[in-house]
């Protein structure tokens, strides 16, 4: 048989992508159009990544599209939807069309060839109620189709009609043959039935991973051990079934899985948080249930497909009901995690605040307690200490992304526990607290290899302090960013003397002095972040770099520039008033900055004017006098210089010398919510110089210990500084 060789143009015709069209002349010539299709399948999965498919998608018309430049081939594809399709219904499509675009950010991808408008619409709108990761599969799996029926045509083999497609991403088959050619599912799938209100359960989230770990069996007391690879993730239909959690194959191969199940998320008053089930499958395997009590195996033999059926509210008995009733084959462990009032699974209590995903050469830290915004407790600061220092000894680590999951990043530190032990007497508890969060601010701020920050939703304080300290900050419209302490009667900790006063012109001293709220484009605009991407658009950008293979920033950087956007600001933006802040906030006191912003007040209508001079009589006298000279001392020094000076001045406010504003502060804003504080001094004409100074001397105790940060002169001048 002659063999099948192709050139970069001929496969630029079946995709678009040139990322596919390169690998596929390169795995060239096919023995036959079977060769040639797995190969296909193999780039398109394995090989593109998702910028490649983005590309694929964009070389594509919209279903229905009638321009002189769709292909001849697309014509043909899309015949049968334009033969059965009369105005109103073209009409139709096309307003479809647009909503799908403007929600996904590309065009409706479906393998068109033989089907009608009425089918194709339908789809449309089913499909455009997918989340954007899952409608970026269901496209992926749609172009694949296309693919292999343009190979076919390419090959001019006649074998189209009867090609086999796939439906998701493929895994490796072992060599035994399986007695079905002809696979139509992924072979692990699994649905949810919520027995509680006996309708099955919509939006669980489902996650599959298989074990990689060099023991010989996964271990069943660590839940994010780093050996368990994920192999995909879905949310469960109205019909409580998940989407593909694998790609179709007539194989799976051998091993230990893992099947996740978020209940925690799906009914936060449930017992169990999460509920994991840990399967072994491969040839000769048996079914074993392992609980925490070993339960004996069942003495069923594999058989595929293997279908997992799970039952809410959640137990033990259930579990059995199900594996029973479904007669389920395969061996079995089951892992649960017993939810407390405030910490989950670990002694330290930081295994649930901090989720580890271990992606080859990245790994992806993700704060997890949405119900406080990600508030840093002492043991996630802790346990983030000790990853990035472990990382940064690490060569198989490339790349860490830091991100939070609900409507924040990290709203601060959890300065409430912290307030708590100093009411108590015991100020040198909360000292610690930050002697560890400055510390980890250091090592960020100083890291040698490139951090990428997901800051979708509020940023403030503390969390500010693991992420602007970082090489690569990125925003979203979703954004808030604040340094709001001198309304805590506190002042902008975490280094923030450091980074606020490198920002244009004075508007360090304008963010920290009056707590104000930037955006994601503000943020951009002042160097505060580094990139804008919109939020649908980050589960691709996070698929993106968890594909880089090194740690230059110029290649991640890449990366990123290819979801990044410029976004306007917006006409109310204060950085749009960046002569006005120079002209006010350059002033040498806070008095002088606020008769200066007075004076401005007088002479326009500028709303912003008044909101900045309200939010500065409001905040803590003291506090306001020692932000102001942090930030200006902050020009002159380095991050660890400001990281010790900040230290000295959280000791201070923590011993209540001279005012107890801090305590005060957050008993008005974040206890009794009266908003209306009792500073002492009350007054910024009251606030005596000679104090102020004592601020930023050592503390008068015997047994206070300066912060000592690590060692990192050993690292190149580059690394130092990120801003």
């Amino acid at each position: 048989m002659t063999a099948l060789s192709c050139m970069e143009e001929d496969v630029l015709r079946c995709c678009g992508s040139k990322r596919f069209a390169k690998e596929m002349v390169s795995a060239s010539p096919f023995t036959d159009l079977d060769h040639a299709l797995r190969s296909a399948r193999d780039i398109w999965f394995n090989k593109v990544d998702v910028v490649g498919w983005l590309e694929a998608f964009a070389a594509h018309p919209a279903i229905g599209a009638t321009s002189p430049s769709v292909s001849q081939w697309s014509k043909e594809e899309q015949s049968a939807a334009m033969a059965t399709a009369n105005n109103s219904a073209l009409q139709e499509l096309m307003e479809w069309n647009s909503r799908y675009r403007e929600k996904f950010g590309f065009v409706f991808i479906i393998c068109a060839s033989g089907r009608g408008t009425p089918e194709i619409l339908a789809e449309l709108k089913k499909r455009y109620l997918n989340r954007p990761i899952v409608e970026l599969e269901m496209g992926a799996q749609e172009e694949m189709k296309i693919i292999e029926l343009r190979l076919a045509r390419l090959f001019n083999s006649d074998a189209g009609s009867n090609i086999p497609v796939t439906t998701g991403l493929p895994v490796s088959s072992p060599t035994k043959p399986e007695g079905n050619s002809h696979s139509t599912r992924p072979p692990i799938t699994t649905h949810v039935l919520d027995v509680a209100c006996g309708s099955p359960a919509s939006g669980m989230e489902v996650h599959l991973e298989m074990w990689k770990g060099t023991q010989q069996h996964p271990s069943f007391t660590n839940r994010e051990s780093t050996d368990w690879m994920l192999i995909g993730s879905s949310i469960t239909n109205t019909d409580g079934r998940s989407g593909p959690l694998m790609g179709i194959a007539k194989h799976i191969t051998p091993g230990f899985y893992r099947i996740s199940f978020n209940t925690g998320k799906y009914a936060p008053s449930g017992f169990f948080p999460y509920v994991s089930l840990v399967f072994q499958a491969g040839w000769g395997a048996y079914m074993r249930i392992w609980i925490e009590t070993r339960i004996k195996d069942a003495g069923h033999g594999l058989a595929y497909p293997i279908h997992i059926p799970f039952f809410l509210p959640f137990s033990l008995d259930l579990v059995r009901s199900s594996l029973l009733l479904d007669r389920v084959h395969l061996v079995l462990a089951f892992e649960h995690f017993m939810a407390s009032s405030s910490q989950n699974a670990s002694n330290d209590g930081s295994t649930n605040q901090v989720l580890v995903e271990d992606c080859r050469f990245t790994r992806i830290l993700t704060l997890n307690r949405p119900q406080q915004l990600n508030a840093l407790s002492s043991p996630m600061i802790m346990k983030l200490l000790k990853l990035f220092v472990a990382y940064e000894k690490d060569s198989d680590v490339k790349l860490l992304i830091v991100k939070g999951i609900g409507r924040a990043f990290s709203a601060g530190g959890d300065v409430a526990a912290v307030v708590q032990s100093v009411n108590q007497g015991h100020w040198t508890l909360g000292a610690e607290f930050f002697r560890n969060e400055y510390t980890l601010n250091y090592i960020i701020a100083t890291y040698s290899k490139p951090q990428v920050s997901i800051l979708d939703g509020i940023v403030m304080g503390g969390g500010a302090g693991i992420s602007i300290h970082g090489r690569f900050r990125v925003v979203t419209e979703k954004t808030v960013f604040a340094m709001p302490e001198t309304s805590l009667g506190f002042f902008p900790d975490i280094g923030a003397s450091y980074f606020l006063s490198r920002l244009p012109g004075f508007f360090g001293e304008y963010v920290g002095l009056t707590g104000a709220r930037l955006d994601g484009a503000e943020m951009v605009a002042c160097g505060l972040a580094t990139h804008f991407v919109r939020s649908m658009n980050l589960t691709y950008l996070e698929d993106l770099l968890t594909k880089v293979e090194t740690s230059d920033p110029f290649v991640i950087c890449a990366r990123i520039d290819q979801f990044s956007q410029m976004v306007p600001l917006k006409a109310s933006s204060a950085y749009n008033r960046l002569d006005i802040i120079d002209k006010c906030f350059s002033r040498e006191t806070v008095e002088d900055i606020i008769c200066a912003l007075e004076k401005e007040s007088a002479s326009m209508a500028d709303e912003w004017i008044v909101v900045a001079i309200q939010a500065l009589k409001k905040a803590s006298p003291l506090s306001l006098k020692i932000t102001l000279r942090s930030i200006r001392e902050g020009r002159l020094q380095g991050v660890d210089r400001c990281l010790m000076k900040d230290f000295r001045l959280c000791c201070h406010i923590l011993r209540s010398e001279a005012s107890n504003d801090f305590s005060e502060g957050c008993r008005a804003i974040l206890v009794d919510k009266d908003r209306n504080p009792k500073w002492e001094p009350s007054r910024l004409d009251l606030v005596d110089s000679k104090v102020l100074d004592q601020y930023f001397a050592k503390v008068d105790d015997a047994n206070w210990e300066e912060l000592k940060l690590p060692s990192r002169c050993s690292l190149d001048a580059k690394y130092v500084s990120k801003l």
